[in-house]
């Protein structure tokens, strides 16, 4: 038995924005019955779901019930969001998914969820099925695939093929694929649409990487995706990267580089990227310090390029307590000068197996 509390508040010390200088939100408190062979688990109270293609933030009951290599999982109650989204959400919502596991090889899974509410002709009805594979040693397959049974459409889809030829080489080959109008079909007022989401558009994202380890202390990376759009605006492009980690453990343990282009249909979609970044590691104290630079095929708001240096550093004054910072300072076509300072402290107040 287990109980499990998550949330955030925060309050503004400066100068009143025009927003509420107070906010905060309770996204997860639940009590948990694990059985002692683990073939069964129950979650009461407020908790995230990620159940195959489900992602959902609910205040309910969520049941788990293995069965030898088959098993179920059933979740039901109220959906729960901040307070700036309750108007898109339903007054009930319900789900199931069904699995079938060979340890170490294969799962498979489908699903079914309902969303009871105000949706307009449909409410929400979805089915879905994932799948992650492991035929040998040196290949691992994962995909997903969404169906809005409201709308009869395909909503998402995604497929990832990960090869491992050696052990310093390692490939990745994935496409993915999104119709706005059945992803989005919850949302019937125009205006909760992000402004760069055309709701009768759809998009395939196809991607390729790898990474290779020549030597140990060297790691080459490099990547090219493709991302292309039903309609002309925002328009087609294709990113390509390239990048090396150098652990070097005389001044700094790691320093990293990255170098990419984007090319698209449209001027304001093309932009070159660099990114270098170094980071160690003594005894009680880390510190890490990264350099971002874009340059713009077109000027945005008068300037061309966004510039932005990071800086980080912690200290961990006992096995529980640390306490770390961060520094962003940044120049682009939306300020000429931004500075933002994080300070942390944490605590642990137990740790290991047990209660605590």
């Amino acid at each position: 038995m287990s109980f499990h509390l998550y949330g955030w508040g925060r309050t503004e010390l400066g100068d009143e924005s025009g927003y509420d200088t107070g906010d905060g939100h309770l996204s997860s408190a639940l009590l948990r019955y694990r059985s002692r062979t683990g073939s069964s688990q129950v979650s009461l109270g407020r908790m995230f779901i990620a159940e195959g293609t489900s992602l959902e933030a609910l205040d309910g009951l969520h049941l788990t019930k293995s069965l030898g290599r088959a098993g179920f999982t059933f979740y039901g109650g109220t959906p729960n969001e901040d307070d700036r989204s309750e108007d898109l959400r339903g007054d009930t919502l319900a789900g199931v998914r069904g699995f079938f596991i060979l340890p170490g090889r294969m799962e498979i899974g489908l699903n079914y969820l309902q969303e009871d509410g105000d949706f307009g002709v449909d409410e929400r009805e979805e089915a879905g099925t994932d799948l992650w594979f492991k035929p040998s040693t040196s290949l691992e397959i994962t995909g997903h695939a969404l169906y809005n049974l409201s709308t009869s459409g395909l909503a998402s889809d995604d497929l990832s093929l990960r090869f491992s030829l050696t052990p310093n080489l390692e490939i990745t080959l994935a496409t993915e694929g999104y119709v706005y109008e059945d992803l989005f079909q919850t949302v019937t007022n125009p205006a909760f649409f992000s402004s760069g989401i055309n709701p009768s558009d759809e998009v395939r994202i196809v991607r390729g990487a790898f990474n290779w380890n020549p030597v140990r202390q060297l790691e080459i990376h490099g990547a090219l995706k493709t991302t292309d759009h039903k309609e002309a605006d925002p328009g087609d492009n294709s990113r390509t990267e390239i990048g090396l980690d150098l652990d070097t453990k005389i001044l700094v343990d790691r320093v990293g580089l990255r170098l990419s282009d984007q090319a698209g249909d449209l001027p304001e979609n093309e932009y070159r990227g660099m990114r270098v970044f170094c980071m160690t590691a003594r005894g009680s104290f880390r510190w890490s310090l990264d350099l971002l630079a874009q340059m713009y095929e077109e000027k945005i708001n008068g300037e061309d390029q966004t510039t932005q240096v990071v800086g980080s550093a912690g200290w961990k004054l006992t096995d529980n307590f640390d306490v770390s910072g961060d520094v962003r300072v940044t120049r682009s076509p939306v300020f000429d000068e931004d500075l933002a300072v994080v300070l942390r402290a944490r605590y642990d107040f137990g740790s290991g197996s047990g209660a605590n």
